[in-house]
C-alpha cells in the first residue's frame, strides 16, 4: 500500500468516526467506485432512519494546497461533476486534513459547482466542520422528497410489483433467484433472474 493510499484509507476510518460521533451511521463502499467512497444514514433513536447522503472523501494535505478567504477550492474533471449531479441521492465532498484530525464539507450541487475554462471547482468552507456540528444541516439535506403523492405513486408502483411474489409465497410456491456474473474483469457486473 502506498503512503498515499495509507493516508486515503486512514482518511476514510477518520470519516466514519466523526460521522458515528454526528449520530449518523457511516458505510464504506469498498469496491472500486466513481466518485463515492460511502454512505452516511440518518438515525432516529439510535436506529437508521432512511434518510442517506453519498460522501466522496479526499484525505491529504495536498486537497488544502488551495486555499481561499473562509476554505479551500477545489478543482473536478466533468466527469466527476456529471456523476455526483446526476446521483440519487445528495453528494458532499469531505476533505480530511490528516495532521489536525479535522475535515470540512460542502454538498456537491449546481449551486456550489463554479465552471472554470477548462473544468470546474467546488468551494469547501472552513466553518463547515464534519462531525456533530453538521448533523442538523445533513438532516435536512437528507430529508426525503415533500411530494407525498409521489412517494406515494411510487408505494404504490412497488406493491402492485410485489403481489404476485407475494401471493406466490403465500400458496407456498418456490421461487429462485439466479445469478449471473460477468467474468470479463467488470465486477459487479452481471444479471440477476427472479425464477417462480
Amino acid at each position: 500500500m502506498s503512503a498515499n493510499d495509507h493516508t486515503e484509507r486512514r482518511g476514510v476510518l477518520h470519516i466514519g468516526a466523526l460521522a458515528e460521533d454526528a449520530g449518523w451511521f457511516f458505510r464504506e463502499q469498498p469496491r472500486p467506485d466513481r466518485g463515492i467512497d460511502a454512505h452516511v444514514e440518518g438515525s432516529t433513536d439510535r436506529r437508521p432512519d432512511g434518510r442517506l447522503i453519498a460522501l466522496q472523501i479526499k484525505s491529504g494535505t495536498s486537497y488544502f494546497d488551495d486555499p481561499i478567504d473562509g476554505g479551500w477550492r477545489r478543482y473536478l474533471d466533468a466527469d466527476h461533476v456529471a456523476y455526483w449531479l446526476t446521483h440519487s441521492l445528495p453528494v458532499v465532498l469531505v476533505l480530511c486534513d490528516p495532521t489536525s484530525g479535522r475535515a470540512y464539507w460542502q454538498v456537491a450541487r449546481s449551486d456550489t459547482l463554479r465552471r472554470t475554462p477548462t473544468q470546474f471547482a467546488i468551494e469547501v468552507p472552513d466553518n463547515q466542520r464534519f462531525g456533530p456540528p453538521m448533523a442538523e444541516a445533513f438532516a435536512a439535506l437528507a430529508e426525503p422528497p415533500r411530494d407525498a403523492s409521489r412517494v406515494d405513486a411510487l408505494r404504490g408502483r412497488r406493491l402492485e410489483l410485489d403481489i404476485p411474489l407475494i401471493e406466490l409465497l403465500d400458496r407456498r410456491g418456490r421461487m429462485f433467484l439466479e445469478a449471473e456474473e460477468r467474468l470479463d474483469g467488470s465486477p459487479g457486473q452481471g444479471a440477476l433472474r427472479l425464477i417462480s
